[in-house]
C-alpha cells in the first residue's frame, strides 16, 4: 500500500502534521513518530539547500505499508543529492554552513533508519518507522534463557562423552562462525569511524568556535571519566576469576602472559606495512593510521572530497555491521548452552560482577555530572540530579541514544532550560563523544579478562589501557553490539586474543541498557555545560 503527499516550504508545518497525523493511524509508536519526524524535517532542509531551491520548494512524500513493516520515503527531482553526507564547505556562509552541519549530524544519527538511492533523475530517501517484527532485545533475552533451559536439559539427559561431542562438533563451529564474521569488521568499522570522527571535529570552520568548546567539554569529561571507570573497575575485580579463566583456557590456552612495555607500543603503533593492520589483530595499528590519516586530510587543500568518500565508506561499513548484529541473538543462545554446559553457575556469578560494575557506572556518572554542573553552571548538584535521573529512565529503556534524540532534545529545553539553539547544536554531535557507558563497559570486561588471566599489572599495562579505552570509546559505532567489535580492539592492544569476547557478549543486552543511560547522561551535563559557558541557560527552572 502506498500514499503520496506534498510537503511544500510554505505550508511546511502542515504538510508534517498531516504525514504525522497518518502515520499515527498504523502501528507506529509515539517515539517511533518523534523519530520520524525528526528525520523528515532535518532531511527537507538538507534537500532544500543542497539542491539551491527556494521558497517554492517541494518534496514528494510517500507513505508504504508491507504487512506492519511502514516507512516514509522522500523523492525529490533534480542533481545528485545525499542528505546523509556533510557538504563541502562554503567558506562564505558559516553560520548558515553550521546549522546544515548539525541536520547532517542528527541524520547521521540515525543511519540504521535511513537508506538513501538515486533512481532516474529522482533522489529517494526512504525512512524507516516501524519494523515487523523488530524486537532484537526481547528476542535476546528470550534466546538467553532458551539457551540455559536447554544447557541444563542437555546436561541431565546427555552422557559426558556425547555431550563433550556435542559441544566441539556443534556448538563451537557455529560460535567461530559468528565471532569470524565480527573480526571480519573491526579493523574497517574502528579505522572509518575514527578517521570519520577526527574529520568532523577537525574542521573548525564547520564546528566554530561553539562546537571546539563542546569537543573540549566532550574530551575532557571522557578523560575524566575512563580514569574513574578503570579505577572503579580495579576495585571491584580484585581477585582471580577462575569460573572466567575456566571459559577462556580453551581458546586461549597459548596466550602469553609477558608484561607489556609502554616505549615498545609506541615504537610498534608504526606499521611496516599498510596492508598488515588490516589483515592482523594490532589496532593501535590501525588507530594510529585513522588518526595520521585524518590530520592529513584536515590539512589537505583538497580534502572535501576524501571527507565525501570516508563518510560513504563510514555509512556502508555501519551497515554491513548491522546486517551481523542481527545475528546476536541466536549466538547469545549457543554461547549460553556453551557457557552453562562448561561452568555451571559460577560463570553467572562472575559476569553478574560485569552487569553490577556497569550499573555502578551510571551512578558515578551522576556524581560526576552533579559536581560539574555545580561548579561550572552555579546550580544545585540535587536539583540536577533529579531531572536527570528521572530522564535516564528514557535511553535505559529504549537501549539507544540515537532513538530517545527527540526526547532528549525536549528534556533539554523543557525540564533544563537550555536554549533550543544549544540544545539541537550540542545532543547530535555529542553522542558522537559522550560515550561515558563505552568507558565504562570497555573498562570492566578487560580488568575482568585480566584478572582471569592473572596478568601482572604494571604500570606499562594500565597506560596502554588508558589508552585503548579511552580511543576506542569515542570510537565506538552508533549500532547494537558495537561495544564488542570496540572490545576485541582493546582486548588486541593489551595482548589478549580478540575472541575472548564470546564471554561477554552473551549478557551485551542488559549492559547495553545501562551504558546507553550513562552515554547519554554524559551527553546532556555536556550539553549543560556548553549552555551554562554560553549564558543559554534558564536557571529558573531549578528554582
Amino acid at each position: 500500500m502506498k500514499v503520496t503527499y506534498k510537503i511544500t516550504s510554505k505550508n511546511f508545518e502542515n504538510d508534517i502534521a498531516l504525514i504525522e497525523e497518518k502515520l499515527s493511524k498504523t502501528k507506529a509508536g509515539k517515539r517511533e513518530l518523534s523519530r520520524t519526524r525528526l528525520i523528515l524535517e532535518e532531511s527537507f532542509h538538507r534537500f532544500k539547500k543542497g539542491l539551491g531551491r527556494g521558497e517554492d520548494f517541494e518534496v514528494s512524500a510517500a507513505i508504504r505499508q508491507r504487512f506492519d513493516s511502514v516507512s516514509v520515503q522522500l523523492i525529490v527531482q533534480g542533481s545528485e543529492f545525499n542528505p546523509l553526507v556533510k557538504m563541502e564547505p562554503d567558506r562564505e556562509d558559516t553560520d548558515e554552513l553550521d546549522e546544515d552541519d548539525y541536520r547532517c549530524a542528527i541524520l547521521n544519527a540515525y543511519v540504521r533508519q535511513v537508506g538513501y538511492t538515486r533512481k532516474n533523475d529522482y533522489n529517494i530517501l526512504t525512512v524507516s518507522v516501524h519494523e515487523a517484527g523488530s524486537h532484537t532485545i526481547r528476542d535476546t533475552f528470550v534466546c538467553m534463557v532458551a539457551g540455559i533451559i536447554v544447557a541444563v536439559a542437555l546436561k541431565n539427559l546427555m552422557p559426558a562423552d556425547r555431550l563433550a561431542s556435542f559441544q566441539e562438533g556443534f556448538i563451537v563451529p557455529l560460535r567461530t562462525i559468528f565471532l569470524t564474521l565480527l573480526q571480519m569488521m573491526v579493523a574497517p568499522v574502528v579505522f572509518f569511524s575514527i578517521l570519520s570522527g577526527m574529520i568532523s571535529m577537525s574542521d573548525k570552520n564547520n564546528l566554530g568556535k561553539r562546537g571546539a568548546k563542546l569537543i573540549g567539554i566532550s574530551l575532557s569529561m571522557i578523560f575524566c571519566i575512563t580514569i574513574l571507570a578503570l579505577l572503579a573497575s580495579f576495585a571491584l575485580f580484585r581477585g582471580d576469576m577462575p569460573a572466567i579463566r575456566q571459559l577462556l583456557q580453551h581458546e586461549l590456552q597459548e596466550q602469553s602472559l609477558a608484561d607489556f612495555s609502554f616505549m615498545d607500543m609506541l615504537v610498534d603503533i608504526i606499521p611496516v606495512d599498510i596492508v598488515d593492520p588490516f589483515t592482523g589483530s594490532n589496532m593501535l595499528q590501525t588507530l594510529f593510521i585513522a588518526i595520521f590519516f585524518g590530520v592529513i586530510r584536515n590539512h589537505w587543500p583538497h580534502g572535501a572530497r576524501v571527507m565525501v568518500t570516508v563518510q560513504l565508506c563510514n555509512l556502508f561499513f555501519m551497515r554491513v555491521l548491522s546486517v551481523i548484529v542481527m545475528l546476536v541473538p541466536g549466538f547469545v543462545f549457543i554461547s549460553m548452552i556453551n557457557m552453562t554446559i562448561s561452568t555451571g553457575a559460577d560463570s553467572f556469578v562472575a559476569l553478574g560482577q560485569l552487569v553490577l560494575g556497569n550499573a555502578a557506572g551510571l551512578v558515578i556518572v551522576w556524581i560526576f555530572a552533579g559536581i560539574a554542573v555545580m561548579l561550572v553552571v552555579k546550580i544545585s548538584p540535587v536539583k540536577y540530579l533529579k531531572k536527570l535521573i528521572s530522564y535516564s529512565i528514557i535511553p535505559f529503556s529504549l537501549s539507544s541514544s540515537n532513538a530517545a534524540i527527540p526526547f532528549t532534545l525536549e528534556f533539554c529545553t523543557e525540564k533544563l532550560g537550555i536554549d533550543n539553539k544549544i540544545s539541537t547544536f550540542s545532543i547530535p554531535i555529542g553522542i558522537q563523544f559522550n560515550k561515558a557507558g563505552a568507558c565504562f563497559f570497555l573498562s570492566m570486561a578487560s580488568v575482568m579478562t585480566i584478572r582471569a588471566y592473572q596478568m601482572p599489572i604494571t604500570p606499562d599495562l594500565i597506560a596502554k589501557l588508558f589508552f585503548a579505552v579511552f580511543v576506542m570509546s569515542m570510537a565506538k559505532p552508533s549500532v547494537p553490539a558495537a561495544g564488542i567489535v570496540c572490545l576485541s580492539s582493546v582486548f588486541a592492544a593489551i595482548g589478549i586474543a580478540p575472541e575472548a569476547v564470546e564471554i561477554v557478549l552473551c549478557i551485551t543486552p542488559i549492559l547495553n541498557m545501562f551504558n546507553t543511560a550513562t552515554g547519554a547522561s554524559c551527553n546532556v551535563t555536556s550539553t549543560t555545560l556548553l549552555a551554562g559557558t554560553e549564558g543559554c541557560i534558564n536557571k529558573s527552572v531549578y528554582k
